[in-house]
């Protein structure tokens, strides 16, 4: 009725602060439902309706690990294991993740949230994302490392 669907960007998270002794079996579901059953469900509708290329946001946290952050990390590592593995089953659809460091978004709101200064704006992951729509990689990182990581060291080490 509308035609075809060239993009599909999937920006979906929630997140959770604590150490991974703390974490409870609700808290965990809920985790892996939104960040990688969700991602999942979004890919098996794009591969159905033969959508050119999808566009997943994954966060700098599918890369790297960071303390207190594990169970986010996890689903995070989850979830860029399993599309990296659809981009090279297939070539119906073409799979792109980006990487991103904090962004100014309503998922920061407690102590544990990097301070504003580091984040992102959702216009810069716009920009990447268009930026990299039609360059053949798989990945693409976008993240003020430098300042990601000494937000998360100890003072007398940054």
């Amino acid at each position: 009725r509308y035609g075809t669907v060239d993009y599909v960007v999937n920006c979906v998270g929630q997140w959770v602060t604590g150490d991974v002794h703390t974490l409870d079996s609700e808290t965990w579901n809920r985790l892996v439902s939104v960040n990688v059953t969700g991602a999942l469900e979004m890919y098996r509708e794009a591969y159905q309706y033969e959508v050119d290329t999808i566009v997943t946001i994954s966060s700098v946290a599918g890369k790297l690990t960071f303390p207190r952050l594990g169970a986010y990390c996890a689903t995070k590592h989850a979830l860029t294991s399993l599309l990296s593995a659809a981009a090279k089953e297939q070539n119906q659809v073409t799979v792109k993740l980006v990487h991103p460091g904090p962004v100014r978004t309503s998922l920061f709101h407690n102590e544990d949230s990097p301070p504003t200064w580091l984040m992102l704006s959702p216009d810069n992951i716009a920009e990447v994302i268009e930026a990299h729509l039609f360059r053949n990689t798989l990945t693409v990182w976008w993240v003020r490392l430098k300042n990601f990581l000494r937000h998360l060291l100890p003072p007398s080490i940054r």
